[in-house]
């Protein structure tokens, strides 16, 4: 218990310390992917984080799409109570993404089985995965939930 606690303020310091490594803009208004990086910093026993001390730090997991956030009444359409997860946009062609199937306004609900809830947690949640590391999404299509095995490539961390 003590160990969360500790955990938790470390985080929330360094989330208060980005104000001022970014030149004193608003915790709020920090890009995600830069709190990502310094809560990836303080947690040090995520085996996504040993993976990339053993390979370096530059090279993040990609998938080579872009997603866009999940609107109320897209959800509305998909039968969804609560409107959670993202939309795939077109993947890259030849990307891992392409590879694995995923095509265009696909719906991404989970990631290693758990709840993608926001459209701006999916390339935090993706770029801490060292590059080769299989990743299982569920995404909806026409209705359909689909099953996707996803071998993650390698790009520059963001």
């Amino acid at each position: 218990m003590v160990a969360v606690i500790l955990h938790i303020l470390f985080v929330t310091l360094l989330t208060t310390a980005a104000t001022a490594l970014d030149d004193h803009i608003p915790a709020a208004e920090i890009p995600v992917w830069r709190i990502a990086q310094l809560r990836s910093a303080a947690d040090t026993t995520s085996p996504a984080i040993n993976e990339h001390e053993q390979r370096g730090r530059n090279a993040c997991g990609w998938i080579g799409v872009q997603v866009r956030p999940m609107t109320k009444l897209f959800a509305a359409s998909l039968g969804m109570a609560v409107p959670h997860g993202a939309i795939f946009e077109q993947p890259e062609r030849g990307s891992p993404a392409a590879n694995a199937g995923i095509h265009k306004n696909d719906v991404i609900t989970t990631i290693n089985g758990s709840p993608l809830m926001r459209s701006s947690d999916f390339l935090p949640i993706i770029s801490r995965r060292a590059p080769g590391t299989t990743i299982s999404l569920t995404t909806r299509r026409n209705g359909q939930l689909i099953r996707v095995r996803v071998r993650l490539g390698s790009s520059e961390c963001p």
